[in-house]
């Protein structure tokens, strides 16, 4: 019985590990405009954070240990700001 109680107490902590690396993720992207060039200086910003970073001359970006359910706010200078979920 205690064996059991073993087996299913390593098995919790396997799934709700699993849950919890995986709650966070690095989201990768590029900004272009209509003509698909790409867009620099633009920021892109995880909604209700202070989580942060600006396009590179590429127009890309890279953002850190964001949530899964998290919404991205791109604006800037010439840009319209637009909400995008991950």
């Amino acid at each position: 019985m205690l064996a059991i109680m073993r087996k299913a107490a390593m098995l919790l902590l396997a799934v709700f590990g699993f849950v919890f690396i995986t709650q966070a993720q690095t989201v990768t992207g590029t900004v272009t405009d209509k003509k698909g060039d790409p867009q620099a200086g633009v920021t892109v910003t995880v909604k209700g954070t202070k989580t942060a970073t600006s396009t590179n001359t590429k127009g890309e970006y890279t953002l850190k240990s964001v949530a899964s359910d998290a919404v991205l706010v791109f604006s800037g200078s010439g840009v319209t700001s637009m909400d995008v979920a991950v």
